[in-house]
């Protein structure tokens, strides 16, 4: 027997130079940075996408209507083809369709020149900011975080340049460089400025600092940021790093700052910003565009804070009606969609990155705002609470957010996934802080179940920078009636909008996320040097989540080897650097899935189309979600190159703190470091961990010769992000892949994630009933999962299939089920098959199917806005 424990070693220790590519403002720590691609492209428009949760109920009929979620939300919903805007009131499982209402009663609005609201509007500001008027010396949390800020603040104050000759406010800056060097020295003078009004520092009310910051911040003014120097670099600097800091910095230091010092850096804000709806003009005039977005949310906030400390009636309503444009729901472009993705970029799913940064930067501003004249629409507010609970919160897991919506963030080392979900936890605070009583509850005992695990309270502790956030999470940990409870931590969700499939189940302790990409999401993102080995992250990587929180933290991307990452099929050829950052050619990407119906639902049926990037290796992939596990089925898999192709099964990170046992086949396989082995007729490999809920299993329905390896893997940030550390890590990793070397290969297995030894060993695995060139289909208990990829004549279960498409049915007694999905969401695709009845009556069918009974069979049909992607449900009973 071998015990294995996977040790870090540090093989170089190098300061971590500053990222200039990412701010650290306090509340907006994570801000994102990025200097877009500047061809105009359109997106294919999709139909008006329909929410697809499943509501738990006693009549399985009724959740399986069309329009079934059980929160109801009156969102706007935004068509960019139809120039006025909806509001959409999304229903209770006993309504038939989505009923379209004119616009909801807004809460009352007056205009006011009343120059107090402004001075307390900005003083809420400043809460954000820095919360001085939320300081308790007796919270121990506060006064730690005093202490830790003062250790920085000190380092900045000592190193900073304050001589007459000064050519910068801190040494070692090439200022001509980049232009993200402006942003850094206003960033570290916004820190010595919030340590003079905090009242927890001991520089509060510094005389020498409050001189130093005053006089950096008119050195600033004069000789880095006005309206007579010409914009460099990169555009984010000028309109949202730079202009956040200098509005920061005004706001906490007014006292001390005269008029003219003032006016002179709102002037060059306005320079440089002048108009709260576009972006980009600063540094590319002919490439000025309309912002979106995270952009359109950082650019709206610098001009409402600006327009507070300008007094500036009509500034700041122009501002807040930018700000509005980013709430309504979309049915094409970027933003939110009605299944809970969030698309930026074009094409990139990106809840838990930019929409992160969206989310915050309006969690900032809502208490700002709120309660004032000037306060968001209703219509809006509802929106913000749809994004929380369909967006955001599905995505964290334990207190991590899921990398498979992160986008480049992944490459940043101090922006690992539990950091990240922190930053979005912290941000959802802020939101339902804003909520009545009754709707925030659910949410305050999902934010501490969250907190709850290892040490996610304690790393969210370090990352807050202001005492009102202490005070928020304070009042919900410290809060014995509020049980720590997951509402959502049991469902399947398919967000077809950006090809990413997500399976919670709680009662077995685990989460599996399944990241696709096709012709309408793209593989991965790779800008400003970032993720530059992204390359296979959006070809069917397999994540999957159990009680080993650091099993994606703890310098995974920097190690793991990214030509080899779980559930993905390629050849090992050479990649260069951000290679392959585009969709992919093909389109039937996603498949139909049963949500939280009860013990029968929470199973899918996943497809997916692939070819590489290279062109020269293409394959039918499907997953089978079942409620304890996932069934994955590969074939047609054909290799043009001259390359080795393979199937990695798996890819996991071992934690040093843990020992495992492997076993294969049922007895115990001791691997050799570094010396993969090709094992013969493997039918299950275990790996057995000493630590609960963190073993999982692997069966192969039929036995396959496949490849085990202990290996060690070495890696620096810096290989897949240039502005990282060169500091190396090794980290070790179980790899269990299979060769692919005939025409038209195939490939099968289950994982089964947190099963004990003797429940593995006695698990009935599911039959593969077709895993052909033309159709992937699975039995599971009730289920069948059925992927038809092309045109033919498939028959199984009593349905035959003549075209693409994706179904799965369930029998529950005398009642049938049908999801239906059409992958390819191209509204021009044939996607019908039929049903034999056998004395079958229709309980109920989805709006965008058509049902008929034509001799003997039920011949099941999408409609024309049935071509989404989404699962559309009928109901047959005997």
């Amino acid at each position: 027997m071998i015990f294995i424990s996977a040790t870090l070693s540090v093989l170089a220790l190098q300061v971590n130079n500053v990222d200039a590519a990412t701010t650290d403002n306090g509340d907006n720590s994570k801000a994102e940075n990025v200097q877009d691609n500047f061809e105009t492209k359109s997106k294919i428009s999709d139909d008006s996408k329909t929410t697809t949760d499943q509501t738990t109920t006693s009549d399985i009929n009724n959740a399986l209507k069309n329009d079934r979620p059980t929160t109801t939300y009156n969102a706007l919903v935004q068509n960019k083809s139809v120039p006025q805007k909806e509001s959409i009131t999304t229903t209770t499982p006993q309504s038939k369709s989505v009923a379209v209402v004119t616009a909801a009663q807004d809460t009352p609005k007056t205009d006011t020149s009343n120059k107090d609201d402004y001075d307390k509007m900005l003083q809420s500001w400043k809460d954000v900011v820095v919360g001085d008027s939320y300081y308790d010396n007796s919270n121990q949390e506060m006064t730690q975080m005093g202490s830790q800020k003062d250790k920085k603040v000190t380092q900045l104050w000592n190193s900073m340049d304050k001589s007459d000759q000064r050519k910068n406010l801190w040494n070692g800056i090439e200022e001509l460089t980049t232009s993200a060097h402006i942003t850094t020295d206003y960033r570290n003078l916004e820190s010595l400025a919030i340590a003079t009004v905090n009242p927890g520092s001991k520089y509060y009310n510094d005389p020498q600092m409050v001189k130093d910051v005053v006089d950096g911040f008119n050195w600033l003014n004069v000789n880095k940021y006005n309206q007579n120097i010409k914009a460099y670099g990169n555009w984010w600097d000028w309109e949202i790093g730079t202009p956040l800091f200098v509005n920061n910095i005004a706001t906490v230091m007014q006292p001390y700052l005269t008029k003219e010092q003032v006016k002179n850096s709102m002037d060059a804000i306005t320079f440089f910003v002048p108009d709260p709806d576009y972006f980009r003009g600063s540094v590319y005039p002919q490439y000025k565009a309309e912002a979106t977005g995270a952009n359109q949310v950082d650019i709206a906030k610098v001009k409402i804070i600006q327009a507070l400390i300008e007094k500036d009636e009509s500034g700041l309503k122009k501002a807040i009606k930018a700000l509005e444009k980013v709430f309504p729901l979309v049915n094409d472009g970027e933003g939110f969609y009605r299944d809970g993705s969030f698309i930026q970029h074009e094409n990139v799913g990106y809840n838990a990155s930019y929409g992160n940064v969206l989310v915050d930067g309006v969690s900032q501003l809502l208490p700002v705002i709120q309660g004032t004249p000037y306060a968001l629409s209703d219509d809006s507010m509802n929106s913000i609470k749809f994004w929380v609970e369909k967006g955001f919160s599905p995505f964290v897991y334990k207190g991590n957010s899921m990398d498979m919506v992160r986008g480049r963030a992944i490459s940043r080392a101090y922006f690992q996934s539990n950091d990240s979900g922190a930053d979005l936890i912290r941000s959802i605070t802020r939101v339902i802080s804003t909520y009545p009583a009754s709707e925030k509850a659910k949410f305050q005992s999902l934010i501490k179940y969250w907190l709850s695990y290892g040490n996610n309270y304690e790393n969210y502790i370090q990352q807050l920078t202001s005492y009102r956030d202490v005070d928020l999470i304070s009042k919900i940990m410290n809060d014995d009636t509020i049980e720590a409870a997951d509402f959502q931590n049991t469902n399947l969700y398919n967000f077809a909008t950006m090809d990413k499939v997500l399976l919670k189940n709680g009662s077995k302790n685990f989460a599996i996320g399944i990241n696709m990409s096709s012709s309408r999401i793209k593989r991965y993102e790779s800008l400003n040097n970032e993720n530059l080995h992204g390359w296979y992250t959006g070809d069917g990587m397999l994540f999957v989540y159990n009680n080993d929180l650091n099993q994606y933290n703890d310098n995974y991307w920097a190690t793991v080897d990214p030509y080899r990452l779980p559930g993905t099929t390629e050849t090992d050829a050479v990649q260069k650097n951000a290679a392959g950052a585009k969709p992919s050619t093909k389109s039937f990407v996603g498949g139909s899935v049963f949500g939280n119906i009860g013990s029968i639902g929470n199973v899918g049926s996943i497809a997916m189309d692939f070819i590489n990037n290279d062109g020269n290796l293409t394959a039918h992939k499907s997953w089978f979600l079942m409620n304890d596990g996932v069934v994955a089925l590969g074939s047609a898999i054909n290799n043009t190159s001259k390359n080795k192709a393979l199937t990695v099964i798996d890819n996991r990170k071992l934690a040093d703190t843990s020992k495992y046992t492997i076993y294969v086949n049922g007895a115990v396989y001791e691997p050799k470091l570094n010396n993969p082995q090709q094992l013969e007729n493997v039918s299950s490999i275990y790996l057995q961990s000493d630590k609960p809920d963190e073993s999982i299993g692997y069966k192969f329905i039929t036995p396959q010769n496949l490849n085990l390896g202990l290996i060690e893997r070495q890696g620096a940030w810096s290989e897949i992000n240039t502005a990282e550390s060169k500091t190396e890590y090794i980290r070790k990793y179980l790899e269990i892949y299979k060769n692919h070397v005939q025409a038209d290969d195939t490939y099968n297995y289950v994982i089964y994630p947190n099963v004990s030894l003797d429940e593995f060993n006695n698990i009935t695995v599911p039959k593969i009933i077709k895993n052909t060139n033309d159709a992937q289909i699975v039995k599971y208990g009730a289920t069948t999962g059925i992927n038809i990829f092309k045109a033919g004549d498939e028959k199984v279960d009593g349905m035959e299939f003549t075209n693409p498409i994706s179904v799965t049915k369930i029998d529950n007694g005398n009642q049938k089920l049908f999801g239906i999905s059409d992958p390819s969401q191209n509204i021009g695709a044939e996607t019908t098959f039929k049903i034999k009845d056998n004395g079958y009556r229709l309980m109920n069918s989805d709006k965008n199917l058509q049902v008929k009974l034509v001799d003997g069979y039920w011949n099941v049909s999408l409609l024309t806005n049935g071509h989404n992607g989404e699962t559309h449900f009928l109901s047959l009973a005997k």
